[in-house]
């Protein structure tokens, strides 16, 4: 379980250096390791809300069919914006140039 929590937030956090860099090396992935351990109930937490929308699976069909427009509004989009801004909050002042407004 620790490993998959791992992985999971050094893909998160590749996901957000790559995104702004636009380059792929071996120290961007260090990066994401060091980043990952450093921030580690940050990664559980995100790990969880993103699993969290996975719960929909466990819905019987008619339920989720009467639900389909909050699910689709706020199930999916809620989650995402809660893990954005927490990376950024926890990010901005180690990654400043990565959340530069000048671009």
């Amino acid at each position: 379980m620790v490993l998959f929590l791992i992985l999971s937030g050094i893909f998160q956090y590749s996901a957000f250096i790559a995104a702004k860099t636009e380059k792929w090396n071996k120290d961007e992935l260090k990066n994401s390791f060091l980043l990952a351990l450093a921030k580690f109930p940050l990664v559980i937490l995100t790990t969880l809300l993103t699993a969290s929308v996975l719960s929909v699976l466990m819905m019987s069909v008619s339920l989720m069919l009467r639900m389909l427009p909050l699910i689709l509004l706020f199930w999916f989009s809620c989650p995402a914006y809660v893990c954005v801004g927490l990376h950024r909050r926890a990010l901005k002042p180690l990654l400043p140039e990565l959340f530069s407004e000048e671009d």
